[in-house]
């Protein structure tokens, strides 16, 4: 079994979630555990608000932004070879 991480930004202001774009921020998502997916996601999280690419201090506080990850299990379909 493998592991889809999804990043998302929230705002408590606007009471909502977005999901991040990987054209924005790049981010592996397929693991091999869950401990990994966890792992990675609380790396990525603060990445995504804190690395000064996508928000600035100023926006984070003003729409007090925080981050939200999930780990979602999924079976790897195989591939057929040809």
């Amino acid at each position: 079994m493998k592991f889809f991480l999804t990043l998302y930004v929230c705002s408590v202001v606007a009471n909502q979630c977005g999901e991040v774009d990987q054209n924005k921020h790049a981010y592996k998502q397929v693991y091999d555990t869950h401990a990994a997916c966890v792992k990675n996601g609380l790396g990525e999280s603060f990445e995504v608000l804190y690395n000064g690419e996508l928000f600035k201090e100023d926006e984070i506080n003003k729409y007090k932004f925080y981050p939200k990850y999930t780990c979602v299990p999924f079976q790897q379909e195989l591939e057929l070879e040809s």
